[in-house]
């Protein structure tokens, strides 16, 4: 019975999410059902969890029949606006026509590629189904807030450690982060109300669902930029093998897997966007960016990478490069009068203490090229962007927007661990990791633009900026 009720709370996860994909991914798309299906997921994973707030807020219960009463009730709307329009909402995609012919060698090739995907998908799912809740993270500030709310079916709240302690409210509860973001917890709700009784395994069967949704999506954004089926598959069992990644799955409770997710979806749907202005990629980028935010506080930091990508695609040239440069000066300017204890995104400038950390740009490094978190995804990236300058800067000019938010990424990631009192997370190598988490998904789809480019057919090798809108005018 366990099983049929983790089936039907599992689909029922997806069901409104890849309605929602349906109706924005249009039928031009070149990787469509993929699309719909990883952004389906995704969406799925995000959204359902703020149905249940809404719940909260008008005061329902949050027990599983009338969680599901509400996804079945907003699916049923997103099933009937679909039959009505029978297609897509938004306008379609002018998708880069791909060769579709694959030789024999390259279908062996694909489904053995395919075959190892699928079976580190099935190790993970053994993994996440039989391990109860282990890492630090996710028993200090995510499955205390489950328990919690799974034992009074309502949302209630959580404050920090010292005003528990001078509190006499037993109605109030406490953790490590009481202001995180409750998406990941309520997912977890989600499935404990689904069986009806507490279980630290079958509550962490997101994960598996994020890591699915993250690689159909990958691929298809992938297909959708103009790279070729066997690419395109390389590159996400690239992705799906990473160590850490499946660590994130195996040892489940983590939000930086679903971080990276959204905000891998969310660039991935930015680039695609940027080089032909499709309005449902557009909504797709907006969506995934936004929804960083309902992961971790960090992810207000994420969301605003977009900021100067959108200025290098609507300013290409001289121009971005002066804007992006008074941003910088802005930016500079805001943290020398930003009062030191004002909180912004669950931080202030006198918790962080900011002064150069001696040493922690060195643990950062051997924690991306030394260790065995990443396989060898940091030579990669080195060594596409050096090939890149070398044979293919027009390739880069074309890429601009997607590398300067990915560039803006890793300033504020470097940032973070060198200059502010969570140098400590990379001088012990407890946090360095979880948070490239959240971005190498995102820099995986780069490297996979950057060696489309490289390997291309001759043709196709020199790319033409008149053909991509924001350098039409400047071309």
């Amino acid at each position: 019975m366990d099983v049929l009720l983790m089936a039907f709370a599992l689909l029922l996860l997806m069901i409104p999410g890849t309605l929602l994909a349906f109706l924005i991914v249009p039928e031009a798309a070149a990787s469509r059902r993929t699309l719909i299906t990883g952004y389906g997921i995704l969406l799925g994973l995000v959204g359902v969890p703020v149905i249940m707030r809404f719940l909260n807020a008008l005061g329902m219960p949050l027990s599983f029949a009338i969680c599901a009463a509400a996804v079945a009730m907003v699916a049923g709307a997103l099933l009937a606006t679909a039959i009505y329009r029978g297609g897509s909402l938004v306008d379609g995609a002018h998708t880069v026509s791909v060769s579709a012919k694959i030789s024999t060698v390259d279908k062996v090739f694909m489904g053995v590629l395919f075959a190892l995907i699928a079976l580190r998908i099935g190790g993970l799912a053994v993994d996440v189904i039989w391990r109860p809740v282990f890492g630090w993270d996710a028993t200090m500030h995510w499955a205390t807030k489950t328990r919690v709310w799974f034992e009074y079916l309502e949302l209630r709240p959580f404050i920090e450690n010292a005003d528990w302690l001078n509190d006499p409210n037993t109605s109030l509860f406490t953790d490590h982060h009481p202001g995180y973001p409750i998406t990941i917890p309520l997912l977890q709700l989600w499935m404990t109300t689904a069986i009806g009784q507490w279980d630290e395994s079958l509550m962490n069967l997101p994960w598996l669902l994020c890591v699915v949704g993250l690689g159909l999506a990958f691929y298809g954004q992938a297909r959708e930029a103009g790279a070729g089926a066997m690419l395109s598959l390389v590159f996400t069992y690239f992705l799906l093998s990473m160590p850490l990644l499946n660590a994130h799955v195996a040892l489940a409770g983590y939000a930086d897997l679903f971080l990276g997710a959204c905000y891998c979806l969310a660039m991935m749907a930015f680039h695609n966007w940027s080089m032909r202005r499709a309005h449902s990629q557009a909504v797709l980028a907006t969506l995934f960016a936004v929804s960083c935010v309902l992961i971790k506080n960090e992810g207000v930091f994420w969301l605003l990478t977009f900021v100067p990508a959108l200025l290098m695609v609507f300013f290409p040239g001289k121009k971005a490069l002066l804007l992006l440069l008074g941003l910088a000066l802005i930016a500079f300017a805001l943290l020398a009068v930003f009062p030191r204890d004002l909180v912004f995104a669950g931080h202030s400038l006198q918790e962080l203490n900011l002064f150069y950390r001696p040493g922690a740009f060195k643990a950062v490094f051997d924690s991306l090229f030394l260790h065995d978190n990443w396989h060898l995804f940091s030579y990669l990236l080195v060594s596409l962007i050096v090939l890149a300058l070398l044979f293919r800067r027009s390739a880069l000019m074309v890429y601009s927007g997607v590398g300067v938010a990915l560039a803006a990424a890793t300033c504020l990631f470097l940032f973070l661990f060198v200059f502010t009192a969570y140098s400590g997370g990379a001088l012990r190598f407890t946090a360095v990791g979880r948070i490239s988490l959240q971005l190498v998904p995102a820099f995986m789809f780069f490297c996979l633009l950057l060696a489309k480019d490289l390997l291309g057919p001759p043709e196709s090798k020199n790319v033409s900026l008149k053909n991509i809108p924001e350098f039409s005018s400047v071309a």
